[in-house]
């Protein structure tokens, strides 16, 4: 699972920078830095947190972490075309005014 590498992806994606991502989520910016990084393991009311502030579900973070050989469901371009379609949803949620 390559949760802190989606969390980033997600965060850039969406536009935020760390600081405004980490105040959102109410932590602070050397932690969420951390998590990105894989050294930290986050909560689940920070990963709540995080999700809340992308505007997306925590379901959907972690299928875009897993890695192919870990949804055993479904082939590697499944999972390839699943996640890059999730991924254009949230540039379309990101461009559109709040």
């Amino acid at each position: 699972m390559q949760l802190g590498k989606t969390i980033k992806s997600c965060r850039k994606i969406q536009g935020y920078t760390l600081d405004k991502l980490a105040s959102e989520c109410d932590l602070s910016p050397s932690y969420l830095s951390l998590v990105e990084q894989g050294k930290r393991e986050p909560s689940l009311s920070s990963l709540q947190s995080i999700c809340d502030a992308l505007k997306i579900s925590l379901n959907v973070l972690l299928f875009l972490a897993a890695k192919p050989d870990e949804i055993s469901e479904l082939d590697s371009k499944s999972v390839s075309l699943i996640s890059e379609a999730i991924e254009s949803l949230l540039r379309d949620v990101s461009a559109k005014p709040s």
